[in-house]
């Protein structure tokens, strides 16, 4: 059998539309990029630029109205949600409040690069000791690259990581007000 040749460093959706996305935050992640290739890992990128009312949308996600998120949803033709995932809190930021909507933060995964489970996206951070390292080396190189890492947000740690996929430049205030 053929071993399936990896290409490390970022992988980029289909949903993704990287046009959006501020120059400086362009520039990071290419550094970004070459960082998770040195430590031989491989991501998806899955979300960057979010527009201000698909973000209002995810801040009621856990807070508001299953029905009223479903509406919204559709009407904004997002992807579909179980009820379980309408009722997990994902994010504490607004559209005006997010870097995500001046193209300044990424969402990425970690994607398993040897053994059996090669190519599957790692979502739960708290899952596996081995998922755990996956998300720790991607914090890592986050941070090397000089951006904010969402795993140490509202007290998280790398064995419980908050907000694990998330990246976003650390002056991304200054560059929106600037």
């Amino acid at each position: 059998m053929r071993e399936k040749k990896i290409e490390y460093g970022i992988k980029v959706g289909s949903r993704v539309d990287m046009t959006k996305l501020h120059p400086e935050m362009v520039e990071r992640m290419w550094k970004l990029d070459e960082a998770l290739k040195d430590r031989k890992q491989w991501v998806q990128c899955y979300s960057v630029y979010r527009d201000p009312r698909e973000q209002d949308v995810m801040f009621l996600q856990g807070m508001g109205e299953p029905m009223e998120i479903m509406r919204l949803r559709i009407e904004l033709k997002l992807p579909d949600l179980t009820m379980a995932e309408m009722r997990r809190v994902v994010t504490y930021e607004k559209g005006s409040e997010s870097p995500h909507c001046f193209g300044m933060a990424i969402d990425c995964v970690p994607m398993a690069s040897r053994g059996k489970y090669l190519g599957k996206l790692l979502w739960n951070p708290d899952q596996q000791k081995q998922d755990r390292n996956h998300w720790a080396r991607f914090g890592k190189a986050v941070e090397d690259v000089g951006m904010k890492w969402g795993g140490k947000f509202r007290g998280g740690t790398v064995e419980v990581p908050w907000d694990a996929p998330h990246a976003e430049l650390a002056n991304w205030k200054d560059l929106k007000n600037g």
